[in-house]
């Protein structure tokens, strides 16, 4: 959804968008331009061509070998660090090792990188070795450190003279010293700031402006919201159009407005940079909005401040939700100080309410002591008004620039600073800065998105791509973040003329190999029908690697071997043959299981979980479970006019404010609660008749056994989750997972046993039309799961 362009703001919001250079930004210009004059300094041709280097994709590579055997000697990457970012950190030390450090030497050992490297020491006997073990010669585990040219996307597989620069570290290391990036970069803030600080705000402004109108298109602000916020922004209430606003009425301050609070938020004893409230005052109840920059629903809505602050508390309960939350807090605010907890500390105080929050370390842990304890939202969020919100976020970013960029930049003074930064990718920390701008510059969206899938918490970008080009149809409105406001008007799904294409329920069970003690699915509260368990285990020898493929290989720590980019287990199955089987590359051991495939097609051959030392059994969870469940996204309330249209001769049905939590509670009503999910096809049926019916199903294949496919709460799949975990992977059946219905219902499901072999997930089945009414739906719209997984 698109509120089209606006000749006047779009050129001010690229002027400054393009102008703005993150910390990684301004050290790669650095370098680049240091090389270039060192290159036309240099004396010969050699000289020259040393500097001759990208320093984003130049690397300062530390790694551990053996000279045992023929080359390429076998090693293990200890640390690779860009040019760029050793800059940034000034490295001066060598990363230590489990070898003994070889001097540097032109060409360097030539080596293939490995997972693993046994370290070698020195026999009793072997004197030589034990007398000179920083000899290549020696047969100790050796450490070398080096400068080389590779892709920044992907590690090279090899290192050795090809790829070496003959640049040394020892030079490199000289030369950012003596650079102390630390001013340079001070230097370029201060240029920014003279030539931008005044239509930082106004673009700002802009922004949440801009959401306002796109919400309110979307439905997921209200009428009243959609004027609060034109009143905030000293607008009239009847700002017709995006296109229309003038640059110039931006840069003009409201009217002082006694009805109306504006201001920033401060969560424990920081304020935040941008997170922006707004509260109408002469409304019953008094509705106030939240503004949380870097999302592409921004606005919340709810009834009062009081409500605004439970809400945020609540949202804190997610860790991804709290490092997303923390972005809008300076660097300096994150570690806990004596008397005060840091920004961290205080956002997981915050999400534990109204349970008591055990700060980790215990009884004899000063921080556990300090800080453990109740973090009610009513006391620790506290609101800052200010007649200028805007101007005031401006004063703070400009703030935090410069008290980022010195804790970010170590000088040659102060290497202690490097504890703050772990875990800050290049996107989140541009992230910190552009966040106000996203709905007015499509390309801070993306860097926005970037950072969010980085985090694997990222939504879809719809649109962006094609509006990056000046493509006419990429007007969709683009959706990044994890704070995005619920849609307040059930979308427009219903056509009369229109029946249902198919839902998710349309694929039959796979074939069901039994497993020993079936997991009951608690969170339905019912006892599912559970299968046969005395059938042996299947032959999977059709879908196994050659004997003695993993010969030589090495254990993974997490129970997998690695050949290439490829991962593998060993299993028994029904034969009794220890085979290898090949996993998707994208498994993740922590989630309870992995994934095998047919090493030829790629399809589903079944799901394993660890046994411990590198064994793998068939899965017995069912249904997904809570094990695998994250906090979803908490959903702001609805506003009035949430009936589904087109529908009069039903009692119209309407989202619920809390499905989400309902959902991860498993019971609504005290009835157990479903997912259904469908295509927008069958959510429009399902909108016209109110009822999912068998009829509607679509079969798509002849001999399909009749009833409603449903999932438990644990299955909160998203639509590629939906394609690849309950179809397998079936064309068939794509884009069936991309629309949702949730409801409760006293009907008994049959359990079908696992999607297929060892699957976590299970396939349920209504026997009966399942009809919504008001007293058990609870959502109808798209499938705007995360990718919780992956």
């Amino acid at each position: 959804m698109s509120t089209g362009l606006n000749i006047n703001i779009d050129p001010a919001a690229r002027e400054i968008t393009d102008s703005f250079m993150s910390v990684e930004q301004e050290a790669s210009n650095f370098l680049r331009k240091t090389f270039a004059e060192l290159a036309q300094k240099a004396k010969t041709p050699a000289d020259k061509d040393m500097w001759d280097m990208d320093p984003d994709d130049t690397f300062l590579v530390t790694f551990d070998y053996n000279t045992t055997g023929e080359r390429p000697y076998p090693a293990k990457v200890i640390q690779r660090i860009s040019l760029t970012q050793a800059l940034i950190q000034n490295a001066q030390q060598t990363p230590v090792g489990q070898g003994y450090a070889v001097p540097f030497y032109a060409g360097g050992p030539e080596v293939i990188i490995k997972p693993d490297l046994e370290t070698l020491r020195p026999g009793t006997f072997d004197l030589s070795s034990r007398f000179n073990p920083y000899q290549e010669q020696a047969n100790t585990t050796h450490t070398f450190q080096g400068i080389y040219k590779e892709s920044a996307d992907e590690a090279a597989p090899v290192y050795n003279g090809g790829n070496q620069s003959s640049l040394t570290p020892a030079e490199f290391k000289k030369l950012i010293w003596k650079a102390d990036f630390q001013q340079p970069y001070n230097a370029f803030l201060n240029d920014f700031w003279t030539r931008h600080l005044e239509k930082y705000p106004a673009l700002a402004k802009a922004s949440f402006i801009q959401s306002a109108m796109t919400q309110h298109q979307e439905g997921s602000l209200t009428s009243q919201g959609r004027a609060l916020v034109m009143r905030a922004a000293g607008l009239p209430g009847n700002q017709a159009s995006w296109p229309d606003i003038k640059y110039e009425d931006l840069l003009k301050n409201p009217p002082r407005d006694p009805g109306l609070e504006t201001g920033l938020l401060k969560l424990g004893s920081y304020p935040a940079t941008d997170l922006v409230y707004v509260t109408d005052a002469n409304s019953t109840p008094a509705l106030t909005l939240l503004y949380i920059p870097g999302n592409s629903s921004p606005l919340h809505s709810f009834g009062s401040q009081a409500e605004m602050k439970t809400w945020l508390a609540k949202q804190m309960a997610a860790p991804a939700k709290r490092d997303a939350m923390a972005l809008h807090f300076a660097l300096k605010d994150k570690p806990n100080g004596f008397t005060r907890a840091g920004i961290d500390e205080t956002l997981a105080g915050l999400g534990a309410w109204p349970a008591k929050r055990e700060t980790p370390g215990g009884l004899l842990n000063y921080d556990h002591r300090a800080f453990t304890g109740f973090w009610d939202p009513q006391t620790f969020i506290t609101t800052e008004p200010s007649h200028l919100p805007f101007e005031e976020m401006a004063k703070r970013q400009k703030d935090r620039s410069y008290a980022d960029a010195d804790i970010r930049i170590t000088s040659d003074a102060d290497e202690t600073k490097k504890a703050l930064l772990s875990g800050l990718e290049k996107t989140k920390k541009a992230a910190l800065f552009l966040a106000p701008l996203a709905l007015v510059m499509p390309e801070v969206a993306l860097a926005l998105d970037a950072f969010y899938l980085a985090d694997a918490a990222s939504t879809t970008v719809i649109g962006l791509d094609d509006e990056l080009h000046g493509k006419p149809k990429g007007t969709e409105h683009m959706v990044f973040g994890l704070f995005n406001a619920a849609t307040v008007v059930v979308p427009r799904l219903v056509n009369a003329f229109r029946t249902a294409e198919g839902t998710a329920g349309n694929v039959e069970p796979n074939t069901v190999y039994a497993v020993e003690n079936p997991a009951p699915n608690s969170l339905m509260g019912v006892e599912p029908h559970v299968p046969r368990v005395d059938a042996p285990l299947p032959d999977f020898s059709l879908h196994a690697l050659p004997d003695h493929f993993l010969e030589g290989r090495a254990l993974r720590g997490d129970g997998t071997y690695q050949v290439g980019e490829q991962f593998y287990v060993r299993y028994t199955d029904g034969t009794g043959v220890n085979r290898a089987f090949e996993i998707s590359r994208n498994y993740k051991v922590e989630n309870g299981y992995v994934r095998v495939i047919d090493p030829n097609t790629g399809k589903t051959v079944m799901f394993l979980e660890s046994a411990g030392h590198g064994e793998w059994r068939l899965n017995t969870l069912k249904g997904g479970g809570r094990k695998f469940i994250k906090p979803a996204p908490q959903k702001a309330p609805l506003a009035k006019e949430n009936a589904v249209p087109g529908i009069s001769a039903k009692t119209p049905l309407a989202n619920h404010q809390d499905w989400q939590s309902i959902l991860d509670s498993g019971t609504y009503a005290g009835q157990p609660v479903y997912i259904h999910y469908t295509d927008k096809a069958g959510a429009e049926a399902i909108a016209q008749g109110q009822s999912i019916t068998d009829a509607t199903r679509g079969a798509t294949r002849a001999g399909s056994k009749g009833g409603i496919y449903v999932n438990p709460p644990g299955q909160q799949f998203n639509g590629e989750n939906v394609q690849d975990l309950l179809f397998l992977g079936n064309e068939r059946y794509l884009g069936r997972g991309n629309y949702m219905v949730i409801f409760s219902t006293d009907q008994a499901p049959e359990e079908l046993g696992a999607i297929t072999a060892g699957s976590p997930f299970v396939e349920l089945r209504m026997p009966k039309e399942i009809k919504l009414k008001p007293s058990n739906f609870l959502y109808l719209g798209p499938n705007n799961f995360p990718n919780y997984f992956g």
